[in-house]
């Protein structure tokens, strides 16, 4: 019987320093039947010319090449070239280990699950394609009812909010209404959130492998890295667009995503007292969300014991140490 197509989306953009290592990966794939798809998104390196030389004489690459249009229309236009019956997105400063898609598929199909998800490995910049390990034969697979993923997903205990370690059915993709813009194209920062809020909504059966299958470059340039600006707080649309999706129809998972958003205030008042920024309504506004919310983050059993017990403490630490900028920013 043979092996359906996988599509791969690679959303590429000034990371020609970083392909080498995705390359030395993608050739030990040992899922048979993948395409890869790289979107090269108006690139000022030499990004075009890696991706033209890796892929030449190779049927199953396909180069996009468009004008910058950021990430979600990177992917969202790789989608719409894409053939697979499953959907793979991947960014390419990081490096997937050459077996992500043989186990993701295989435990997909042998549990009858909707989405199949694996564990990830933060690992410094400088780190490359040899340090990867071969993954375990034997592996520790959880299972997860709808609901139950979906708790877990907002919660981030034991997956997290990203893509890139997920296999998606495209035939559910393509029940979103947007398809194949399935990413909102006004969240620059924190897009997974919208979208895996979408694709979860279609999702009966969720199933988890504890194994490492990815590595995850710490990068000081990217945006997740970066300094604060108001392009990060795009992020809430995407929160906002979840609690509303959930409403009436998930209320325990809707408490997980208020408890998200308290969460995500933390980051961004945290960003902001690092930086110089002083928007008084915006911080104000962080500071509402994060007390506003503070009751979930507490209550909310699956998160992180840590998080339970220290965040509490944060709300009136960031009022003290935000409130004379608050003052200046006021006169």
């Amino acid at each position: 019987m043979k092996n359906p197509l996988i599509s791969a989306i690679f959303p590429c953009y000034n990371v020609a320093n970083y392909l080498p290592d995705l390359f030395a990966s993608l050739e030990q794939f040992d899922y048979p039947n993948t395409e890869f798809i790289f979107v090269n998104d108006g690139s000022k390196d030499n990004t075009l010319q890696l991706l033209q030389e890796f892929c030449k004489d190779k049927d199953n690459c396909m180069i996009v090449d468009q004008e910058n249009q950021k990430l979600c229309m990177a992917r969202n236009n790789g989608l719409a070239k894409a053939k697979g019956e499953y959907i793979w997105f991947c960014d390419p400063d990081d490096i997937p280990s050459p077996y992500i898609l043989t186990y993701l598929y295989r435990n997909m199909v042998e549990h009858n699950a909707d989405i199949s998800i694996c564990n990830y490995k933060k690992v410094k910049e400088n780190f490359h394609f040899e340090n990867c390990k071969n993954p375990k034969n034997s592996q520790k697979i959880q299972l997860f009812d709808q609901e139950s993923a979906m708790c877990q997903y907002f919660s981030c205990k034991k997956f997290d909010l990203n893509v890139w370690c997920k296999l998606y059915k495209n035939d559910i993709l393509k029940k979103f209404e947007s398809y194949p813009n399935v990413f909102d194209k006004k969240v620059i920062y924190g897009e997974d959130v919208d979208f895996n809020s979408k694709y979860l909504m279609f999702c009966k059966k969720c199933v988890y492998t504890t194994t490492n299958l990815y590595y995850y470059r710490q990068r000081k340039s990217s945006i997740v890295h970066s300094d604060f600006n108001e392009s990060r707080l795009t992020t809430f649309i995407g929160i906002n667009n979840a609690i509303k999706r959930y409403e009436g129809k998930f209320p325990q998972v809707q408490k997980y995503i208020k408890s998200l958003k308290g969460l995500v205030s933390i980051e961004m008042l945290y960003y902001i007292y690092k930086s110089e920024y002083s928007d008084k309504q915006t911080i104000e506004d962080l500071l509402y969300n994060l007390k506003s919310n503070m009751k979930y983050i507490v209550s909310c059993k699956r998160n992180h014991l840590y998080r339970r017990i220290f965040v509490p403490l944060t709300y009136p630490l960031f009022k003290l140490f935000l409130a004379n900028r608050m003052r200046k920013n006021s006169k």
